[in-house]
């Protein structure tokens, strides 16, 4: 787009940006661009975090039969 500048087009691609977390995985946390993006990351973040936590030998969570996360926009930050 012509007259565009380089922070306004990040600011408009972080506008789309969303990011989720879990209370039920401490340390979850990610980034999508849609909806559907972040439930598809979640769903494989989660069982790849799991395993990796058991790989490590750190304490993992009981398994949650019925798992919730939270999905919330990016917040854009004023420019300096």
């Amino acid at each position: 787009m012509p007259g565009q500048t380089r922070r306004d087009r990040v600011q408009w691609e972080r506008s789309w940006e969303r990011r989720f977390f879990t209370p039920d995985l401490k340390g979850f946390t990610g980034v999508g661009h849609s909806i559907e993006d972040c439930v598809y990351q979640a769903k494989w973040g989660m069982i790849e975090h799991v395993s990796l936590l058991r790989e490590r030998s750190l304490p993992v969570p009981d398994e949650n039969p019925n798992p919730k996360f939270t999905v919330q926009n990016a917040e854009l930050r004023a420019a300096a």
